[in-house]
Formats: structure tokens, C-alpha cells, sequence
């Protein structure tokens, strides 16, 4: 017997400033712009829980995510699921830290013009790194602040279609222009609310 469609939790409200998104704002206005056969695969470990509260999945196998904190499964599995999926528009939406783990990912969604969109939440750091630093009491631990690296750019080298969205509005937009393209698309997003515990 088939499950129902998830109903999900409900919706915390979100109140973000124009030109910056918080990590719910920006599941948010993904929530609003996905159809409902949409499909997401959700690699962005420290904001997780967001997805799961801004967004409702009108048909099941709508939301993939990895078993645990790894790195560099979601661009792969959105691929894989679109190819399996063609009827169904797949959003990625991972991390800027998580990204750099499957980069090469980007070639062949341009290569085989595969058109997923790939969401970009920007930090510039590995966010559930530090979470997991701060829950065992470490001391600062190089390497997981990870600024200026330039997703739309590297996308581009790939072959992928690019850009940048700062406000929900502007989100909404590149989303729905991606949605409507035959083809890969990044789209990087700022977010706000560094220091934030999610998991």
C-alpha cells in the first residue's frame, strides 16, 4: 500500500531581510516555486531540519538526503535522480563546503545536459563541522572556514548555466527560470545566521 504524501511539520514563519536569506527563508521560497511531483535532495546537514519544515512533498520519493553527516552525495544523487526521474524536476540544495566534495559532478550534468538545479547555501564555512567541533569541546580547528570561493564561476567552467540570489524574491525567480530550462543550473545563496545549531 502506498504511503501518503508527507505532510511535514508545521511551518515556522520566516521573516528575512530583503537582500540576505536565512537558511529557512531560503527553503522557503523553494517551498513556494516547487511543484508538487518536485523533488529535493538536501545535502546541507546543518540546515537539514529547515528543509524539512519550509517544504511539503505532494507525491513520496520527494526528499533524498544522506544517512549521515557525509560529504559530497548530493549533487551525485540528484543527477542519478533525475536520470531516473526525467518526468520529475530534482533540486539539489547543499552546502557551500559540501559542493566542493562532488564538484566534478557539474561536468556531467552539463555534459549529458541533465537539468537539475543545484541550490547553493553560502556560508563560507563547513558549518556542520563546527557544530560537531563545538559538541565535543574542541578547540578551533583549521580548515572549516571556507571563504571567496566562487560557486556561480566554477559552475560555469563546468558547462552549468549560474548565477546568484540574494533575497527570497530574487530566489523565487532563479529558481523558476531554472525550473523552465532543458539543461543544469546553479543557483548560490547567501545565507545569514552563522552559529546557528540546527541538528
Amino acid at each position: 500500500m502506498p504511503r501518503p504524501a508527507s505532510q511535514g511539520r508545521a511551518r515556522s514563519p520566516v521573516d528575512d531581510p530583503a537582500d540576505r536569506l536565512s537558511a529557512a527563508g531560503a527553503y522557503a521560497a523553494l517551498g513556494r516555486v516547487l511543484p508538487p511531483d518536485g523533488v529535493v535532495v538536501c545535502e546541507s546537514v546543518s540546515n537539514m531540519r529547515d528543509c524539512q519544515d519550509q517544504i511539503r512533498f505532494g507525491r513520496p520519493g520527494g526528499y533524498y538526503s544522506p544517512a549521515g553527516a557525509s560529504l559530497g552525495f548530493g549533487v551525485p544523487a540528484a543527477i542519478g535522480v533525475q536520470l531516473a526521474q526525467p518526468d520529475r524536476p530534482v533540486t539539489a540544495v547543499v552546502g557551500d563546503g559540501a559542493l566542493q566534495y562532488a564538484l566534478p559532478a557539474l561536468w556531467t550534468a552539463a555534459r549529458y545536459d541533465v537539468p537539475v538545479t543545484v541550490v547553493v547555501l553560502r556560508n563560507d564555512r563547513y558549518a556542520v563541522l563546527e557544530d560537531y567541533r563545538d559538541f565535543l569541546g574542541l578547540p578551533e580547528v583549521p580548515g572549516l572556514r571556507v571563504p571567496g570561493i566562487d560557486t556561480v564561476a566554477l559552475a560555469r567552467a563546468y558547462g552549468v548555466a549560474a548565477t546568484r540570489a540574494a533575497g527570497g524574491a530574487e530566489l523565487a525567480g532563479a529558481l523558476r527560470d531554472a525550473l523552465a530550462r532543458t539543461g543544469p543550473t546553479l543557483i548560490e545563496v547567501p545565507i545569514g545566521g552563522a552559529g546557528e545549531k540546527h541538528w
